[in-house]
């Protein structure tokens, strides 16, 4: 960041990132100044809770009317600069007409950010609808998360001194569509990759889905990617219990590098001004050397609820980019290697 723990990637680097739910922006220590949302105390089913078969599981998606936790935040990995990054928010959801109404609030303690800034990047999942079924509707007023997210980090890339950076970029690609989409990544983490299904032990089910093309990304489209879901085995929900009434489930995804090639060749060009020299140019401009990403997740949850209590979010990128801006010099080589993890860790109120 800036002036903060993690370091300053650059436009191209983010715009690579396909898997990622978190960027590299730097943010305020303020609130966003909304309201509190409803509180259920989450409990178990009435009576002993039942041991998770052993082999084979289904999912159900059945939250409680109300929902109410605080989530304990952990970001480590080569985007932070020594110790790891952690702060504590809140996630909250309630049963609506047709699905619920999710989003994640806060942080509550230990952080230097806003609400607003972290929806935008990718960081906290956006007041949202989800079906009954579990897939992902679409952020509540999306144009109205964006307008306050980058009106907040404008004001601080201002008082940094680093205004035509942002303007040069940033405010440009960061759109209503990349908040709807970066949310969308996080609830299929929780929620929506696992609904329904029905999982045997140790045997892999592709599955097929979008992602978001990147934290800061300037492309348009979102990538079509295959991944691999597996059922681990039974598990506690949390430490303290005895029982393991909660299962450990893990997504492993590997982008393919044309596609990933694609996208970052298609953001760069969409990031340069219109009418720009290069961008007329851009095949000649921009030749991608290597991409290659991964992103895994695991996943501990109630099998007969899905509620969460633990998710890991990894990711790794390793891109090669040969730039020639200017076709009287030779290329220059820009490499980027990158892998952080992301834990969210449950507590329900």
């Amino acid at each position: 960041m800036l002036t903060h723990t993690r370091t300053s990637l650059s436009l191209l680097t983010m715009s690579a990132l396909a898997l990622a739910a978190c960027d590299d922006l730097p943010r305020p220590n303020v609130t966003d100044g909304r309201g509190e949302q409803p509180r259920a105390k989450i409990v178990p089913s009435a009576g002993a809770p039942a041991p998770v078969p052993e082999d084979t599981v289904t999912l159900r998606f059945a939250w409680p009317d109300e929902v109410d936790a605080e989530v304990s935040y952990t970001l480590t990995g080569s985007a932070v600069l020594g110790a790891a990054e952690t702060f504590t928010h809140a996630f909250s959801g309630r049963k609506v007409t047709g699905g619920w109404e999710v989003g994640e609030k806060g942080p509550l303690e230990g952080a230097e950010y806003t609400s607003a800034e972290l929806f935008l990047r990718g960081e906290l999942l956006a007041p949202s609808l989800a079906k009954q079924d579990g897939t992902f509707s679409g952020v509540l007023d999306a144009a109205k998360v964006h307008e306050v997210g980058l009106s907040e980090m404008r004001s601080r890339y201002e008082a940094q001194g680093s205004l035509p950076l942002f303007e040069g970029g940033l405010a440009r690609t960061l759109t209503p569509a990349v908040v709807s989409r970066r949310s969308e990544s996080i609830w299929k983490s929780m929620v929506g990759h696992w609904a329904g299904k029905t999982l045997t032990r140790g045997v892999a089910e592709t599955i097929s889905f979008s992602s978001p093309v990147g934290p800061a990304s300037a492309a348009q489209q979102p990538l079509d990617l295959s991944g691999e879901i597996r059922y681990v085995g039974a598990t506690r929900c949390t430490p303290k219990e005895v029982e393991a009434r909660c299962v450990a489930l893990s997504l492993k995804v590997s982008a393919d590098p044309d596609v990933m090639a694609k996208s970052v060749v298609e953001s760069i060009t969409n990031a340069l001004p219109e009418g720009q020299a290069n961008r007329a140019r851009i095949e000649e401009v921009v030749k991608v050397e290597q991409a290659a990403a991964r992103r895994e997740v695991t996943l501990v949850a109630d099998p007969n609820t899905l509620l969460p209590y633990k998710v890991v979010i990894t990711q790794a990128l390793d891109l090669a980019v040969s730039l020639q801006l200017d076709p009287n010099a030779p290329p220059r080589l820009q490499e980027s290697k990158l892998d952080h993890k992301v834990e969210r860790i449950f507590t329900y109120r």
